[in-house]
């Protein structure tokens, strides 16, 4: 039994002879003392994290550290001068997601106001504007601040992050205990930079990722203009242009399926007043439709026919082909766009508008790549020569995974180095030798195995657990083991060997396309990789603990949090385990014999025998 008395620490001098509890009267063994801690209780550390970056990423973590976390001091460092990330900075004609709007928002915030399936880039920094509004996030965001260099410091147990201030050219030091990297991983934009002369191209040189605000269709109209690349901001630049352009060359140097998603025509279709309304007003309504979208880019079969010699593969193959095919009516162009490369080696997406503007009298399409450029004049591999009035580059972003901030883990080790051949992590977010710290949409974090603001959402809900094991555990640091992460690795590259993604006749920023070597992709679906992390496997982890004599000094005085706090004294009693069933159920006609009758049944266990 234990004496039946209340805990009441009000007024208590944690400097007194107890103890910040009263409580401290001994517990002491040799030079090990119990520490003055309470499991488990809010405030058994503080910690304070420092995110790099407020696109949707550090969004998502401002309100998840704010919902879930406590005694968390919480600063994310932005480049920019706004919120938004990519949404922020491109604005390219035609700018969009094209993954469906419903399945691009954040489970806690269902969007009932997207304009249309699709949604352009306004439309998406609008709804994260609104977001950070509405949950009062900007509090925890410094903007024009730029992360240059990070340093582990392993007798502290903390990362010495320094910051630019972009409009002053100051620069402060901050220590934190987690750094998280969420500057995304198509941030870092980049010029073809193997097209010889390009920087001395006598008309106008534009990015799809920093598009001038005064070149607008007034002044590309009746201009010769030259696009360079195949990929998503290409696809969907080109019909906006086409159709004012005096004349639009096409340069490709690898094509790409054009395939329909989570049942999508490759339509982009308006949501109508009436529409936005329904699911304004019933929310079961918002969650179903958005529910129904998510599930159709999480279908297994989805995963299936990206394995080329599957019988999904095939079919999946002979459909897109056909779908094609029935857009592009020129033989010779349909040749031209279609590619000999398994589906799903380069991303697919959804690109009717295109197919169509490549048809129109005013384009030409290349299959080659641009190499080099004289005056106006732009030439390819196959010697083709061109002369153009604007030169637009739709040529994608560095996806070397690497931060363009210095970050040193323990012993020196830049990520840099280490990542310089081969980008390798655990579960996508996490790095041997780099403690405490985290990123969004690292290596095989799952960018084309179904959704991706599933995982996304499931990785911060990791990194909070991590923060609570940290605070009620008082752990100095952790990271993964090397011996774990290289099995991870080679289970990985195991998997991925039988897919499409690995295939080395196509060109993708999935892989380094000069070994082949798939770093981008989950060996599995998305729906896999939430379920594989949505708990930490802590034996995977170097562990050290801050209180250096004993592992278990965070077991403290020996009172949980609901003791000490006048909570709840019997928590494992609750209406979640009880068995209503039993309150009805009254026994057979034999319980009360089988109750007189007990010491019939009872036997002596039997006395050892001896040899």
């Amino acid at each position: 039994m234990v004496l039946h008395v209340k805990i009441d620490n009000d007024g208590i001098d944690e400097n007194a002879p107890g103890g910040k509890f009263g409580y401290r009267i001994g517990h002491t063994l040799g030079d090990y003392s119990v520490p003055d801690r309470i499991l488990n209780a809010d405030d058994d550390r503080p910690v304070k994290i420092l995110t790099v970056g407020a696109g949707i990423s550090g969004i998502l973590m401002a309100y998840l550290l704010q919902r879930d976390c406590k005694n968390v001091e919480h600063i994310i460092y932005e480049k920019n001068g706004d919120i938004g990330g990519t949404w922020l900075e491109n604005r390219y004609p035609g700018c969009a997601c094209d993954v469906p709007s419903h399945a691009y928002t954040y489970a806690f915030a269902l969007n009932a106001d997207w304009p249309a399936y699709l949604s352009g880039s306004d439309d998406i920094f609008r709804y994260l504007t609104r977001v950070v509004q509405c949950f009062d996030l900007r509090k925890y965001m410094r903007f024009n601040s730029a992360v240059e260099h990070s340093e582990w410091i392993e007798e502290e147990g903390k990362w010495l992050v320094v910051i630019r201030d972009l409009l002053t050219g100051a620069r402060l030091t901050e220590k934190c205990d987690i750094l998280i990297g969420a500057n995304g991983l198509l941030n870092s934009w980049k010029w073809p930079e193997e097209v010889k002369g390009l920087h001395d191209f006598k008309g106008r040189l534009v990015h799809t990722a920093r598009w001038p605000d005064d070149y607008t269709e007034k002044e590309w109209a009746h201009e010769r203009v030259a696009v360079l690349g195949s990929g998503a901001s290409a696809i969907q630049v080109v019909p906006s242009m086409q159709s004012q352009a005096k004349s639009m060359d096409l340069y490709i140097r690898s094509p790409v399926w054009f395939a329909e998603l989570a049942g999508h025509g490759g339509e982009n279709t308006d949501y109508d007043d009436a529409q936005r309304e329904k699911l304004r007003t019933n929310p079961s309504d918002l969650l179903s439709t958005a529910k129904e979208i998510e599930g159709g880019l999480n279908q297994g079969a989805g995963i299936k026919a990206l394995m080329p010699n599957s019988a999904e593969a095939k079919a999946a193959t002979a459909h897109v082909a056909s779908r094609m095919r029935e857009f592009i009516q020129d033989e010779k162009l349909y040749d031209l766009l279609t590619p000999s490369f398994p589906l799903g080696c380069r991303r697919l997406t959804p690109g009717n508008p295109f197919m169509r503007a490549v048809q129109k009298s005013n384009v030409t399409v290349h299959r080659s790549a641009v190499v080099e450029v004289r005056g106006n004049t732009v030439i390819d591999t196959e010697g083709s020569q061109v002369e153009v009035d604007t030169l637009v580059c739709a040529t994608g972003f560095d996806t070397s995974y690497v931060p363009k901030y210095s970050l040193q883990g323990r012993n020196g080790v830049l990520l840099s180095k280490k990542w310089a051949e081969v980008p390798e992590g655990y579960m996508g977010m996490m790095v041997p030798d780099f403690p405490n710290y985290f990123m969004f949409q690292g290596p095989t974090f799952p960018v084309a195995n179904g959704s991706v603001m599933g995982p996304l959402q499931t990785v911060g809900a990791y990194i909070v657990q991590m923060v609570k094991k940290m605070q009620h555990e008082s752990i100095h640091s952790f990271d993964p083991k090397h011996d774990v992460t290289d099995q991870f690795n080679k289970h990985t590259q195991a998997w991925l060997a039988g897919s499409a993604w690995a295939d080395r006749t196509c060109r993708s920023w999935y892989k380094n396309n000069e070994t082949g070597r798939v770093h981008s992709i989950w060996p599995g679906s998305s729906l896999h990789y939430c379920e594989m992390i949505a708990r930490p496997r802590y034996e995977d982890f170097s562990i050290k603990y801050e209180h250096t004599q004993n592992m278990f000094a965070f077991m403290g005085l020996g009172f949980t949090k609901d003791q000490v706090e006048g909570g709840d004294l019997s928590p494992y009693m609750n209406a979640n385990v009880l068995e209503t069933v039993f309150s009805d159920f009254r026994g057979d006609a034999d319980e009360d014999f089988r109750v007189h009758d007990r010491k019939n049944r009872v036997n002596d266990f039997p006395a050892p025998t001896t040899a």
